[in-house]
């Protein structure tokens, strides 16, 4: 019985050291055969699978393209333009002094020809030049620098003015028309203008010379020469209108043009009227046309109201410079950069000043002086 026992217990221990070798030593392990591996369930795979890739997976990919536009959105998107537009226009309105109606709405959100053009035109350019013009605090504004920023290739698009009330029952360019209409000159005026006019004035432009052969009470026989060769004579008549505007009168119709005497022996004589001369009085509050613009200056204060209607700050002043004073103004329209480039493009203009009046300079190459 003794011999048995022992002998139990030396099998035993026997088998402690062998488990206790093969646990140890690194050699019988490298050569021990490989543990076979299940291939994990579908369940343990999804188990295992990191938290953020789990998220991903069970969100929908954002793959599908956007649908095409239609035409119903395009049109509906040019006509937010014109709203937004429309909306940003109510500080220059109030600038200006004229009252916001439903007829002016309606013509620049509807019947107004710049506006019927627009909205004809706007579906035809492309998405991204309708959403630059969009997202512009004054869309209309922007049109032409959200052009040059998409595409050189895109149409042009007519832009409609700030429409204001009409005058003398005709539709005016814009509401800023009202604040450079001046009084009819009186006969007595009407009679010293037209007294200065007999005789010879010449222009010498950049295309040939033409010459005025004015007669008594303002009858005018025009010839224009270019090359050395003279044209076929015009006649019409000079016919007094305001401090700033004459007419020229043909058989069958009447021209408005610019007008300044710069001197008993010069005259200026334009027929676009963006040229206007501005009267300023003594030069510390007035109202100043800048092209299609109105610059108003008040003091030290300088303002301009754009022909699309967006009330701007300016940088104003007066000047001397090569035996003259001049008046010179510069602004900011939102958007607006130099061509091809992203750097921002002021406004700039100059003019004479010619006694209580501000005379643009390109009014001033339509000089015809008395030889």
């Amino acid at each position: 019985m003794r011999r048995m026992l022992w002998m139990g217990m030396l099998v035993c221990g026997l088998v402690l050291v062998a488990c206790g070798k093969q646990t140890s030593d690194p050699a019988a392990a490298s050569t021990a055969a490989p543990a076979t591996v299940e291939a994990p369930t579908a369940d343990a795979a999804v188990v295992a699978e990191p938290a953020d890739t789990a998220q991903a997976a069970a969100e929908p990919a954002d793959t599908a393209p956007a649908p095409p536009e239609t035409e119903e959105d395009k049109v509906a998107q040019c006509g937010r333009i014109l709203q937004k537009s429309w909306q940003a226009m109510a500080p220059a309105y109030a600038k200006v002094g004229v009252e916001v109606t439903a007829d002016l709405e309606k013509q620049y959100l509807e019947t107004g020809y710049e506006t019927r053009k627009f909205l004809e035109k706007c579906p035809t350019v492309s998405k991204a030049y309708r959403d630059c013009m969009e997202a512009a605090a004054h869309p209309i504004e922007n049109a032409d620098p959200c052009r040059q920023r998409v595409a050189e290739s895109e149409p042009q698009l007519g832009r409609p003015f700030i429409p204001g009330p009409a005058i003398d029952g005709r539709t005016p360019p814009s509401a800023l028309t009202h604040l450079f209409a001046r009084p009819p000159l009186d006969a007595a005026a009407s009679a010293a203008f037209t007294a200065k006019l007999p005789g010879t004035w010449v222009n010498e432009g950049p295309f040939g010379t033409t010459t005025w052969t004015i007669a008594a009470g303002g009858h005018v026989t025009e010839v224009v020469t270019r090359d050395g060769k003279a044209g076929e004579p015009k006649t019409f008549d000079i016919v007094p209108a305001t401090d700033t505007t004459l007419t020229i009168r043909y058989a069958s119709n009447d021209q408005t043009r610019a007008f300044h005497w710069l001197s008993d022996t010069a005259l200026l004589c334009e027929g676009n009227l963006m040229w206007t001369p501005s009267y300023i009085g003594d030069g510390t509050r007035f109202t100043a046309l800048m092209d299609f613009d109105a610059v108003f200056v008040d003091g030290a204060a300088c303002e301009v109201v754009t022909r699309y209607g967006s009330l701007l700050p300016a940088t104003c002043g007066f000047a001397d410079r090569d035996g003259a004073r001049y008046f010179d103004v510069s602004y900011q329209v939102p958007g607006k950069v130099r061509w091809r480039t992203t750097e921002p493009e002021p406004t700039k203009g100059s003019f004479l000043v010619s006694g209580e009046y501000l005379v643009p300079q390109k009014l001033l190459d339509k000089r015809f002086v008395k030889p």
